[in-house]
């Protein structure tokens, strides 16, 4: 049974993901969307909800009343809308799935989402305003305040600093220290320390020609 009632901040795909969670898999029921009046667009409803200015947020529903979560991917956006409804007085819940593998001692803060498949081992601690996307997150890690981390793997004891982004399938060793406002792309391997402010990039794969002859017999094979 709903028992407590929620406020999405933003309307875009992390935003209809997230009413679908908090729909199907929380206590929470949507009573409506928010976005800075800059970025409302044409339409003034989403999933049959009213979207309302975040300017003209605390006129329609007090603090008291509902929780909010931002659901924004960009971290720097993220963070200044946290800080902007922290000062308004409200409260951001998280969202903690059901389908993740979570152990009792977790201590996250606000505004945290953590999807369906991602797995926590037991000793970590996740700060305020992250999001762990199907992550893998090892014994004794500390994930700092307004970061995002998308299906990569975290060994042991690894520190996440404040703001950064973990990127699909990153390897991460374990007592590693990752400094802030760090960029980590897709398919990287981090064996040491990063400092603040580094990005680290794996090279994409590359498209290469198959050469005719094997084109020839791969074909035949399956004919």
């Amino acid at each position: 049974m709903k028992n407590q009632k929620a406020i999405i901040i933003g309307t875009g795909k992390l935003a209809e993901y997230v009413y679908m969670a908090l729909t199907h898999d929380s206590l929470y029921e949507v009573e409506a969307f928010s976005v800075e009046a800059a970025f409302n667009g044409h339409s003034n409803t989403l999933f049959g909800l009213q979207i309302i200015t975040l300017e003209s947020l605390l006129e329609s529903h007090p603090p008291g009343q509902f929780h909010v979560f931002i659901a924004v991917g960009n971290n720097a956006l993220r963070e200044r809308l946290f800080k902007k409804v922290k000062a308004m007085g409200f409260t951001c819940l998280s969202y903690l799935s059901s389908r993740a593998v979570l152990w009792p001692d977790l201590v996250c803060g606000e505004n945290v989402l953590v999807t369906e498949l991602s797995g926590v081992q037991p000793f970590v601690t996740i700060g305020d305003n992250s999001i762990l996307f199907g992550a893998r997150v090892g014994h004794h890690s500390v994930i700092g305040n307004h970061t995002l981390i998308s299906g990569c793997t975290l060994a042991g004891n690894v520190k996440v600093g404040d703001s950064t982004f973990i990127g699909l399938n990153v390897a991460v060793k374990e007592n590693i220290n990752i400094g802030e406002a760090n960029i980590i792309g897709m398919g990287s391997i981090i064996v040491n320390d990063t400092s603040n402010g580094e990005v680290y990039l794996n090279a994409p794969t590359k498209r290469r020609d198959m050469p005719t002859n094997v084109k020839i017999k791969f074909s035949e094979k399956f004919l």
